[in-house]
Formats: C-alpha cells, sequence, structure tokens
C-alpha cells in the first residue's frame, strides 16, 4: 500500500512529510555538530589584540615583500623565534 494518495485537498504524502522531518533532524544534528567544531577550533581576542595582530602581520608582508629573507641577520632571528617556541 501506498503512503501517497489524493485527497480531498490534494496529493498527499505520509512518506514525504516523514522523510522531510527527518531531513530536518539530520540538519538539525550536522548544524549542531558544526556548532561544536567550531566552539573547539575558536579563540576569543580582544579587539585590541586582534588590531595588534593584523598591524604586525601588515609589517612582516611588508618586510617580506622588501626582502628580509635577503637580510644578513635573517638566519640569526630563525634560531631566535625556535629558540622561543621551545620554551613554550
Amino acid at each position: 500500500m501506498s503512503c501517497c494518495h489524493f485527497g480531498s485537498e490534494g496529493y498527499d504524502c505520509d512518506c514525504y512529510e516523514e522523510e522531510q522531518a527527518q531531513r530536518i533532524r539530520d540538519l538539525e544534528k550536522r548544524i549542531e555538530e558544526g556548532k561544536n567544531k567550531m566552539k573547539e577550533e575558536s579563540i576569543t581576542i580582544t579587539k585590541k589584540e586582534y588590531s595588534d595582530l593584523k598591524r604586525k602581520a601588515l609589517w612582516l608582508h611588508c618586510l617580506e615583500d622588501a626582502g628580509v629573507d635577503n637580510w644578513s641577520g635573517i638566519d640569526f632571528a630563525y634560531d631566535l623565534k625556535d629558540e622561543l617556541n621551545e620554551k613554550k
């Protein structure tokens, strides 16, 4: 027996409504999983910290474009960075 039939108000399909309800539940579950994933992968910083990071990123971009990698002290700078990362 089919779950779809033509009723007084037109074509009616109970199984279609059930499928749609299941799709909605599946989407709600995926949205919730996405929210949880975002929480795990997100951090919160102040606007000042954000502004400082953007300003420093711009300065780094300018240094790289100016050829800082050809600077005689670049190897020393990399060594300092590695030492600081090891301390963390």
